[in-house]
């Protein structure tokens, strides 16, 4: 949960899963995600999100802050939304080959993808 100013409270987890505590950080931009899931592969879509991908980027300086479930209009059912704390933070992780291995295997699961950058803001972005 952020307040205005990009304070965001986010929970910090164990080695085995459970949250412990919660961690304040400061964010400055936000990785906005989006795409439709493959009507056959929800299930190993699903598994992969929970089990690998939320941990991968979470290791990487991006905190999952929103999943949102677009069912009106013409837009891909699905947004996630990620903070980062700063700019050098979100180069790294993007170019780093674990965050394009997770990214590459999200698309196998997707289609309709894209992704963008944009400066914080305490509202819903898209």
């Amino acid at each position: 949960m952020c307040s205005v100013g990009g304070l965001c409270y986010n929970h910090a987890y164990d080695s085995d899963g459970m949250a412990r505590r919660y961690m304040i950080i400061r964010v400055d931009y936000r990785l906005l995600i989006w795409y439709d899931i493959q009507a056959d592969k929800f299930e190993p879509y699903y598994r992969y999100m929970v089990g690998d991908f939320v941990t991968d980027a979470r290791q990487l300086g991006l905190h999952m802050y929103f999943v949102w479930q677009v069912s009106y209009g013409d837009y891909p059912s699905r947004q996630l939304e990620f903070v980062v704390e700063s700019r050098d933070t979100l180069r790294t992780a993007l170019l780093s080959p674990k965050w394009q291995a997770a990214e590459e295997r999200l698309k196998s699961y997707t289609y309709n993808y894209g992704r963008k950058v944009v400066s914080f803001e305490n509202r819903f972005q898209f």
